[in-house]
């Protein structure tokens, strides 16, 4: 996924974190495993009982919107619903403004990143 990988640097760059590199949001690099190891998970989707990781993920974005400040640098492949129903709204609420950089395929993320250090 382009989009977490160019989050990651970006944070890394400015002595942040991406929302999956929190303690939470590490849950989901270990997705897999756990589904591995027969604790089944379902996937993506609106948040919905038994739609376990768009719940849990919801629940981190909105915390994760909650302790933004600044300008928010949002990278995405597309707007999803987490973005559109708890992230951008929490943002709002709060009076933080934010840039949304599109990822595609043709992104040259050193470029991105190196531009938005400038």
């Amino acid at each position: 996924m382009k989009g977490k990988k160019v989050a990651w640097q970006y944070a890394r760059a400015i002595g942040s974190k991406a929302i999956e590199q929190t303690r939470g949001g590490s849950l989901f690099e270990y997705w897999e495993w756990f589904n591995k190891i027969g604790f089944k998970v379902k996937y993506w989707g609106k948040p919905s009982i038994g739609n376990d990781q768009a719940i849990v993920w919801s629940a981190l974005s909105k915390a994760y919107a909650l302790n933004a400040s600044g300008v928010a640098n949002v990278f995405q492949e597309y707007e999803g619903n987490i973005w559109k129903n708890y992230e951008k709204p929490t943002l709002l609420s709060k009076g933080v403004a934010y840039n949304i950089h599109k990822i595609n395929s043709n992104t040259n993320i050193n470029n991105l990143v190196n531009d938005l250090l400038k």
